[in-house]
């Protein structure tokens, strides 16, 4: 009987290898603001609209290996728990030095966004809201092209991995760029409108990470390059000139974004220490249509179109207590230049927006199980509007409390 059981091991065992590997995640976030309504409408009451999903396999084959991932996630107006392809890929790897992605691949944004959805991998809820929002997941997890990859080996121990892409993202219709952009813009001219889409033309960049393994530290750089717009119809206009009116790309609003992130971890037993600053130059343009029909008709110039100019920065420390238990606090700050700024707010009030953000975050984590995970996280904002905007907030200093349960399988 245990040759015929070693026999079968022996047989099965180079099959059971390539196997696909199937895992899972359920998370619960509840969200309270205080006197200020940030990612979530209603937030200042209480909300559970936070819930995701998400169901993932990867397999590899020697030199090529794929993933596939589905969420179902319900964030506020976003989701409504309808599966969507979060990320798909393939990628092929003759070697270490050298690889390549391709399909809807995970954003190198820094250093963590490609495990932000990984609960397990941060003791935080959310990482600082003034360096990678929360509410930009559905635009800045992923893009849609192709990757090259791969580490080189430096001074016998040290790594320098590479990340080069080149490609696109689709943006869903629920985004809360679009709506929040709509919404703005019926409160400034006083008309409706029949629809707004965000549309993507290039999603391009490059991530370099030195790793000096000895010493516990990795040191980044990514940049970024983003270009698409809105397509953009007014219900009135078009009642005006006879006909359904759409202002495509070229005539309405177009976006030319760039990001330039710097990057410092240090991990030395139960201490982990990162940093990062974010440079963001956002260029966005409108066109002569749309600046006849909807700047000129409520007395604005096109001063408002030559966009900002922000720089960001965080350092967050964590400490693992035990092995079942961390702690962590976080302190960010960003600057705005400014070229428009004033907007609208709620009431119809042209108000000024903030120039400076700043962002003081504390919490904890503990593991229940090996796959039960509780959190809770407090955060202060000071002049923070938050991507609500004054279109929804008038106060600039306020707190946000979360707890989450999470299970991974």
């Amino acid at each position: 009987m245990r040759s015929i059981c070693f026999l079968l091991h022996f047989c099965l065992a180079p099959l059971m290898a390539e196997l696909p590997e199937f895992h899972g995640m359920l998370s619960q976030t509840y969200l309270h603001s205080r006197d200020h309504d940030y990612l979530i409408s209603k937030s200042t009451e209480g909300s559970w609209e936070f819930t995701e999903l998400g169901l993932n396999v990867q397999q590899q084959f020697e030199d090529v290996r794929y993933g596939v991932q589905v969420v179902v996630r319900d964030f506020g107006d976003e989701g409504d728990f309808l599966p969507v392809l979060d990320w798909a890929y393939l990628d092929y790897s003759p070697s270490d030095a050298f690889g390549v992605k391709l399909g809807k691949v995970k954003l190198p944004m820094g250093l963590y966004n490609e495990y932000r959805d990984v609960d397990r991998s941060k003791t935080e809820i959310l990482f600082p809201q003034i360096f990678n929002s929360e509410d930009y997941r559905a635009a800045a997890h992923a893009y849609l092209g192709v990757g090259f990859h791969g580490s080189l080996t430096f001074f016998k121990e040290n790594l320098l991995d590479y990340h080069l892409w080149y490609g696109t993202n689709r943006i869903r219709d629920d985004f809360f760029l679009v709506a929040r952009t709509r919404l703005q813009m019926e409160r400034l001219t006083g008309l409706s409108q029949g629809s707004m889409v965000q549309s993507s033309d290039l999603l391009a960049g490059a991530q370099l990470v030195y790793n000096i393994d000895a010493y516990g530290v990795r040191c980044g750089f990514v940049h970024i390059h983003y270009k698409g717009g809105f397509n953009v119809r007014f219900n009135d206009l078009a009642q005006e000139a006879g006909e359904a009116q759409i202002l495509d790309r070229q005539n309405s609003i177009d976006l030319d974004i760039t990001w330039n992130i710097l990057s410092l971890e240090w991990r030395g037993g139960p201490f982990w220490i990162s940093s990062e600053m974010s440079f963001r130059d956002n260029h966005y343009c409108y066109g002569e249509l749309f600046f006849s029909n909807y700047l000129n008709h409520i007395g604005l110039d096109d001063s408002i179109a030559d966009g900002d100019y922000s720089r960001s920065w965080y350092i967050t420390g964590r400490y693992q207590g035990t092995e079942s238990t961390s702690l962590f606090c976080s302190f960010g700050r960003r600057n705005i230049d400014l070229h428009h700024n004033t907007t609208i707010n709620a009431s119809g009030e042209t108000v000024v927006r903030p120039d400076e953000l700043l962002e003081l975050s504390t919490g904890f984590r503990i593991d229940l199980t090996n796959h039960l995970t509780l959190k809770f996280q407090a955060t202060r904002y000071w002049g923070y509007y938050g991507t609500l905007d004054v279109t929804e907030n008038d106060d600039e200093d306020w707190m946000l409390y979360l707890g989450r349960l999470s299970i991974t399988f």
